[in-house]
């Protein structure tokens, strides 16, 4: 079985606070199996989940079941779904220290499947979160945007694709 490798696409480290970052011209050819997204990401203003859209597609067709680990009380866990992927739906980046985020999209280029997502979040405070959810979407990913009310100036932002 072949080693996997993760080839640097791009990197993003925000010089000034933004609502958006967009990942464009992601390739599509069949050279990765999967993408890789690290984030390290701090906000500007109210509490807001952070949401990934693909190809520009605003519909409801994303949906997501995820968990969340406090340490202590019930954290909330369940199911949500709507116009994007939230990759946290509790521990939403903090205005103070940064949340770390690790994003797999499986079989991002396959065009007979409903796209895949696993989300790996640790939070700044005392939280982390888990979550799997789907774009129902054959088409191949060919850019994807990720939104907040502000990410804060020094958040980055690394997209890999992985060779299997």
């Amino acid at each position: 079985m072949p080693t996997a490798t993760y080839t640097p696409l791009a990197t993003v480290t925000l010089a000034s606070a933004t609502g958006t970052v967009t990942f464009s011209n992601i390739p599509t050819s069949g050279t990765y199996r999967d993408l890789i997204l690290i984030i390290t990401a701090q906000r500007t203003g109210s509490p807001v989940n952070v949401g990934m859209r693909f190809n520009g597609d605003s519909g409801s067709n994303y949906s997501s079941v995820f968990m969340t680990g406090t340490g202590s009380g019930t954290p909330p866990s369940g199911t949500v779904s709507g116009t994007n992927v939230q990759l946290d739906v509790y521990p939403y980046p903090p205005s103070s220290g940064f949340n770390n985020y690790i994003v797999q999209i499986m079989d991002y280029a396959a065009t007979d499947k409903h796209k895949s997502v696993l989300v790996r979040v640790n939070d700044a405070g005392n939280a982390t979160e888990a979550s799997a959810a789907r774009w129902a979407s054959t088409a191949a990913v060919n850019s994807l945007a990720l939104t907040l009310s502000n990410f804060n100036t020094g958040s980055t932002f690394s997209l890999y694709g992985v060779i299997a």
